[in-house]
């Protein structure tokens, strides 16, 4: 039998385990976090109006099973708002039970609810795992990302 999944609004009660899921995707992505960042994010994500939504797939018993990060910007050219999808992570031992599609479902739907007709995102291209799930929910484009450091 197949295990339910249940996708809601992060809330302090997922702040534990949010903090593992996100140590895990910044170190999947060779990406430093210290406590400082998770605390910012974390403020980021419940401050009211939140800066950053933040979603959490899990059981029954509350157990995570995986995280979604996402935002809401104006997007010029077309003259409406769309949604970003910043981050999408499963926890290894639960990818492939359909927790990271039931996040992007979400993410589309309040997106929508808040006048958005698009739910943009990218991924490392060596990223073989998620770019199946994404290549199964979505349209790859044909947009190259750039990067600019800015120093201070």
């Amino acid at each position: 039998m197949t295990e339910r999944i249940f996708v809601s609004q992060i809330e302090e009660r997922h702040r534990p385990q949010w903090r593992e899921a996100y140590r895990q995707y910044a170190a999947f992505y060779e990406t430093k976090t210290d406590a400082a960042k998770l605390r910012r994010l974390w403020y980021w994500l419940t401050d009211y109006p939140p800066q950053v939504f933040g979603l959490a797939a899990e059981n029954k018993e509350g157990e995570l099973f995986g995280i979604a990060h996402w935002r809401i910007h104006p997007h010029p050219l077309a003259g409406r708002l769309t949604a970003y999808l910043d981050d999408l992570f499963v926890f290894p031992q639960r990818r492939g039970c359909g927790a990271g599609k039931l996040l992007i479902a979400e993410c589309a739907r309040r997106a929508k609810k808040e006048g958005c007709r698009r739910l943009r995102w990218a991924t490392a291209e060596s990223n073989a795992g998620a770019k199946k799930l994404y290549d199964a929910v979505a349209r790859r484009t044909d947009w190259v990302i750039y990067d600019l450091d800015i120093k201070r």
